[in-house]
């Protein structure tokens, strides 16, 4: 990867994040915010190499291997035509060696300009960095939850419940780089065991769910945004 890609990428990690601190949740939002920000340092420079109508399947392949060796910006517009019809489909070489993924797989009724092919693929990869972003909080916020609860090989729980069911004890087995517990699981009178694999956040709330439960009705904790009524 190139210092300009590597840049763009750690441009558009911050952005992503920065985005998601402030609560912008939906893609479309997303994309207006953060093209205007990620287009200053994208090193896409457009390199038009031509259009191309109805190429065998060889010469598809010979210009996507192309395209893909080019600069970031290098594109190829192919246009397949058929009795009463017709479409357009797009190659953009995202900067690594590889088809942008944006227009890959797309078809069009006329052939993009280069601003609207270059937010396509833009937007794409703001699409995989926001989901990379995610899974990598998540892992965090889940090693954080092992951490602070302390859990450990072969600790055992009792009561929790996984997929409708209240099991009778759940015993640690397995914990993973990523943040997931695997646990072993028993009902009582069967002699049958279940495994279920959670991340951690996951069961520190099946843990205290599980303590909610044996304790008194009266004694329970009133769920957040409710208010009980009391009748006279």
């Amino acid at each position: 990867m190139s210092p300009e890609s590597q840049l763009r990428n750690q441009k558009l990690k911050q952005f992503v994040e920065e985005a998601l601190d402030t609560g912008v949740f939906y893609e479309r939002d997303l994309q207006d915010r953060i093209i205007p920000q990620i287009l200053p340092f994208d090193e896409a420079v457009e390199n038009l190499i031509g259009t191309f109508t109805n190429p065998s399947f060889q010469e598809l392949r010979n210009l996507e291997a192309r395209v893909a060796a080019l600069p970031r910006g290098s594109w190829a517009i192919i246009r397949k035509e058929w009795d009463g019809g017709g479409c357009y489909m797009l190659m953009f070489s995202d900067g690594t060696g590889k088809l942008a993924t944006g227009v890959a797989h797309d078809t069009y009724d006329h052939p993009l300009p280069f601003v609207e092919a270059q937010r396509s693929v833009l937007g794409y990869e703001i699409y995989k960095m926001r989901h990379a972003v995610e899974a990598e909080r998540e892992i965090a916020g889940d090693l954080q939850a092992i951490a602070d609860n302390g859990f450990a090989l072969y600790q055992k729980f009792e009561g929790l419940k996984f997929d409708h069911r209240i099991f009778t004890t759940a015993q640690i087995s397995e914990i993973r780089p990523n943040g997931h517990v695997v646990l072993r699981l028993t009902l009582r009178g069967s002699r049958k065991h279940y495994e279920a694999t959670v991340g951690a956040r996951l069961l520190e709330r099946r843990i205290q769910e599980a303590k909610e439960r044996e304790m008194p009705q009266e004694a329970r904790p009133e769920p957040v945004g409710q208010t009980a009524l009391f009748l006279a």
